[in-house]
């Protein structure tokens, strides 16, 4: 005990060693702790921009993919379409299956593999609007169909009238 109460300043100094011994080595642990996340969060940054690089990817392919399909989908209806226009053009009577009636225009250009969309909601909103307007084309093709069976009709009869 006299050695305590004689060295009293070798033990303050010696404690003061510890704790600072002691905070030191706390504070180096929260450091490689805190550069462990760091490391973590750059890894799952870098991770996460290459899965967003492969999604933006992914969406252009497929959606390269659909604009081929749909552009497939109009050069065949354009190709039924001009045969139709020209089996019409060189429709003579009697030339066809059923005396008197010219070939269907428009039903001839139904597309035979119709375009469907599948990616997201604005995809779905492009070919719901892409089907009306074919249906709308369609429609006004039969008409134009009727009006020229009618022409060729009245023609064949101020044939006749003559």
């Amino acid at each position: 005990m006299t050695f305590l109460l004689a060295n009293w300043r070798l033990l303050i100094v010696g404690s003061l060693l510890l704790v600072l011994g002691i905070q030191t080595w706390r504070l180096d642990s929260c450091k490689k702790g805190w550069h462990d996340y760091e490391v973590s969060v750059q890894a799952l940054a870098k991770a996460q921009d290459a899965e967003n690089k492969r999604i933006a990817n992914s969406r252009k392919e497929l959606e390269n993919e659909t604009t081929a399909a749909k552009d497939k989908a109009i050069a065949d209806l354009s190709i039924r379409y001009a045969d139709a226009r020209k089996r019409l053009r060189d429709y003579r009577p009697g030339s066809v299956s059923a005396p008197g009636e010219a070939p269907a225009l428009a039903s001839a250009c139904v597309p035979s593999n119709p375009v469907i969309g599948g990616v997201g909601e604005d995809q779905e909103k492009v070919s719901s609007r892409l089907a009306d307007v074919e249906a709308a084309l369609l429609d006004a093709l039969e008409r134009a169909d009727q009006e020229l069976i009618n022409y060729r009709k009245l023609w064949e009869w101020a044939q006749k009238v003559r």
